[in-house]
């Protein structure tokens, strides 16, 4: 009877033992769908802002990453197009923080991913129990967070909130109802000898790295404006205007083609040459994003006569002015 008992303990190890045991031509989703992840568990593709903020998000959540819980808005611009007015303007949002300039983050969060995945051995949901590049399997998605955290922690709460937090749940409560993200003139040019993107490569990266995010896209429509802007600003009396005036027409073809790839839901394109004389231009994508009550009463002119900040306007958006619901 011992024995009987021993046999059968034997063979049901044996059978868990075959079952568990990872095999490199297993797939995370297999476990997914398992006793040991059972439907409705943290993996799911559920989108927590699908009436608001990114309804037609694609969200690859499980337990190490949820990546459409946080919220994100980008002002990305060639340069003198008024970015950093925009930047300015829409922080005064409220629940809003943005950052500026980073020295092309973005690109090296890009190379980080690019490092590894697309290459052999690393593959989203794919296990490799064996050899030097051994890894259990990183759930689809998962990097986006990483690329989420560097964005966040580049521009952190002030340094009075975090101070004054009784824990780190308090910070993470608080985060859940802001929009982060940042402005960037850097998608195309690049810096110091950095790679730019292609308006393919700059959408599929951002939307993967932030399904939960909004685009405001700046241009000047005025292309000799542009160029006298932009070489006024260097100073570079050898170089022809016409020089500039053709980066001028490069860079709105570029950005017109992120328009179209992200959508009229996603993104909307603001020409600097026709909101600096209309803030109703402005007040449209304020709604456009969701705010309620929230109004620009004037322009601001960030960077006059270079990298000059303006300190004679001061906007006001109104007593009632709300953001749109978080989660």
């Amino acid at each position: 009877m011992q024995m009987s008992i021993a046999l059968c303990a034997a063979l049901v190890l044996f059978v868990l033992v075959t079952v568990m045991t990872p095999d490199a031509s297993r797939m995370l989703g297999t476990y997914v769908a398992s006793a040991a992840f059972p439907r409705g568990s943290a993996f799911n593709t559920t989108n927590p802002h699908k009436n608001g903020w990114c309804k037609d998000a694609v969200c690859h959540n499980s337990p190490v990453c949820t990546p459409c819980n946080k919220r994100y808005l980008f002002i990305i611009a060639p340069g003198r197009t008024g970015s950093t007015t925009l930047l300015s303007m829409f922080n005064k949002l409220p629940g809003v923080r943005l950052s500026g300039e980073n020295y092309n983050e973005l690109h090296v969060a890009h190379d980080l991913v690019q490092n590894v995945f697309g290459r052999e051995n690393f593959e989203y949901d794919l296990i490799l129990p064996e050899g030097s590049f051994r890894h259990n399997a990183i759930p689809t998605g998962a990097l986006s967070c990483v690329t989420q955290h560097l964005v966040d922690t580049l521009n952190p709460p002030p340094m009075w909130l975090l101070q004054e937090a009784v824990s780190d749940k308090f910070i993470v409560e608080h985060e859940s109802n802001m929009i982060n993200g940042m402005k960037t003139i850097r998608l195309q040019d690049p810096f110091e000898g950095s790679k730019g993107f292609t308006p393919t490569e700059a959408v599929e990266f951002l939307n993967e790295s932030f399904p939960c995010s909004r685009f405001i896209i700046g241009e000047r429509s005025n292309h000799e404006s542009h160029a006298k802007s932009t070489h006024a600003l260097f100073n570079e009396a050898s170089t022809p205007i016409s020089f500039y005036i053709n980066n001028a027409k490069k860079n709105q073809a570029y950005y017109q083609e992120m328009q179209n790839l992200f959508g009229p839901d996603k993104a909307r394109t603001v020409d600097l040459d026709k909101w600096m004389h209309d803030v109703e231009i402005l007040n449209d994508v304020v709604n456009w994003l969701g705010f309620t009550n929230c109004r620009f009463d004037q322009i601001i002119h960030e960077n006059d006569h270079g990298y000059e900040p303006d300190s004679t306007h001061h906007i006001h958006l109104g007593d009632h002015c709300k953001a749109p619901l978080s989660l």
